[in-house]
């Protein structure tokens, strides 16, 4: 199945990089300075033991991603640990402040990591890519830790977070799929951009009264998220009526659902991701208060077999129904003014889609690989169906009511269907005539890609 991601290539990449890098100076050396008065070394049981005072050294990689395709060599160092082999436990002991950026990135052997309390700050990525790591306790004296610092742990079960941590960063603990819960401080204010994406295991979320921001798709693709409460002293958010999301108060936008989702009333728009990769939500109402429904709403919602869009909507993001398998039937809103891109693409199930009459475009993939879809009617106002709108679907008869359709506007368009007739339907019996003439000049196999029977 094609994924949506909107994740940070540059990021993904880099750590793969480090993933598939040689190991490096931890298995040349045994011991060494990695601070102004910190040393480390490492002994023959694979413990690493980093003791002195003061802070670690800020670590990069030999190349470090700087932006938009630059690499640049940075002038801090790379890790002496970094992608070691030897690394299963890590022992920090009392007076070391901080642990470096990039300190252990990539130690996938690594099993246990002691904190003392002196620790008052976590650099970033310092943990990403240690996939053996279970369990980890960070000690109430850390106030701050670095982006990406647990990104894909996929391992890692459980996590004790800082009673003093105010930010959970950017990234911080995404792809870490067998998390299964997290239990959010009390003084958190803000939560980063797709702090916890993918995090699949995690069952329920508790957002407290601090929490003031919630970063982009935070917890885009939790598929197995059962339980979502926001405390009721929250002024940004609220999760109203036991309704297992979190919404924006003032706002009105629902920022995050789940597989017990009940979207109350009032509620103005289904943000972007909001359900993506619900596979378990089968059933879902939206109430004619919602005007939007954002990008990847409900991409992937395996589950959904059916869904009705209220005429209050306006607005339908990319990809809002992609893959959901099961959807056999949709109701669209009078309204739509647009089929967006691959809307509802990888939708194998689905059989009859009417398309609304104010819908002036139909846009690439809305419909391709819809493997089940026999029956298309085309609106009255559309002008454009781009060539690969219905790529793969088994339509053999595409209903037309539109007259607005020209030669650039359905340039190669059955290029790659099963469209076999187009049927015109688009008034009287006299204007019928008129444009099944029209249309036969226009849906040739030059033009659409196919040759086919206009009637």
């Amino acid at each position: 199945m094609r994924k949506y991601h909107l994740m940070s290539l540059a990021a993904i990449a880099v750590l793969l990089l480090l993933l598939v890098m040689p190991t490096v100076n931890a298995n040349a050396a045994s011991s060494g300075k990695c601070g102004e008065n910190v040393s480390w070394r490492l002994d023959d049981n694979g413990v690493l033991i980093i003791s002195g005072s003061g802070p670690m050294t800020n670590y990069t990689m030999p190349e470090a991603y700087e932006g938009e395709g630059s690499y640049k060599k940075k002038k801090y160092k790379e890790s002496p640990w970094c992608d070691s082999k030897k690394i299963t436990a890590i022992k920090v002991e009392k007076g070391v402040t901080s642990i470096g950026d990039w300190a252990f990135c990539g130690c996938d052997r690594l099993k246990t990591v002691t904190l003392p309390d002196s620790i008052t700050s976590i650099g970033e990525w310092t943990f990403s890519g240690c996939d053996r790591l279970k369990t980890v306790t960070l000690p109430d004296s850390v106030t701050d830790i670095g982006d990406h610092i647990f990104m894909i742990c996929r391992n890692l079960e459980s996590i004790k977070l800082s009673d003093q941590l105010e930010y959970i960063p950017d990234f911080a603990f995404c792809y870490c799929s067998s998390l299964k819960s997290i239990s959010i401080p009390d003084n958190v204010t803000y939560i980063g951009l797709r702090a916890f994406d993918n995090c699949t295991g995690l069952k329920s979320i508790r957002i407290p009264a601090s929490v003031g921001g919630i970063g982009y798709y935070a917890f885009s693709e939790c598929s197995s998220l059962a339980s979502i409460i926001v405390d009721a002293g929250n002024q940004r958010y609220d999760s109203r009526n036991g309704c297992n999301a979190i919404i924006e108060t003032d706002e009105g936008n629902l920022l995050l659902g789940c597989n017990n989702t009940v979207i109350p009333a009032g509620i103005t728009s289904i943000e972007a991701e909001s359900f993506v990769n619900c596979s378990r939500l089968k059933n879902i109402t939206i109430p004619n208060t919602v005007t939007k429904i954002g990008t990847d709403a409900f991409n992937g919602c395996s589950s959904l077999k059916s869904i009705t869009v209220p005429d209050s909507v306006k607005n339908i993001g990319y990809r809002a129904f992609a893959y959901c398998s099961k959807l056999q039937t949709v109701r669209l809103p009078k309204d739509l003014m647009k089929i967006e891109h691959e809307l509802f693409s990888g939708c194998a199930s689905l059989k009859t889609i009417k398309i609304p009459d104010k819908v002036t475009e139909i846009e690439n993939s809305a419909f391709s690989d819809c493997k089940k879809l026999t029956t298309v009617v085309i609106g009255k106002n559309v002008r454009k169906i781009a060539e690969s709108a219905f790529e793969d679907a088994k339509a053999k008869t595409i209903t037309l009511k539109t007259k607005r359709l020209k030669k650039a506007s359905v340039k190669g368009i059955l290029r790659l269907t099963n469209t076999r007739t187009i049927k015109v339907k688009v008034g009287s019996k006299k204007t019928n005539k008129k444009y099944v003439k029209k249309y036969r000049k226009l849906f040739t196999k030059k033009i659409v890609g196919r040759k086919v029977l206009v009637k």
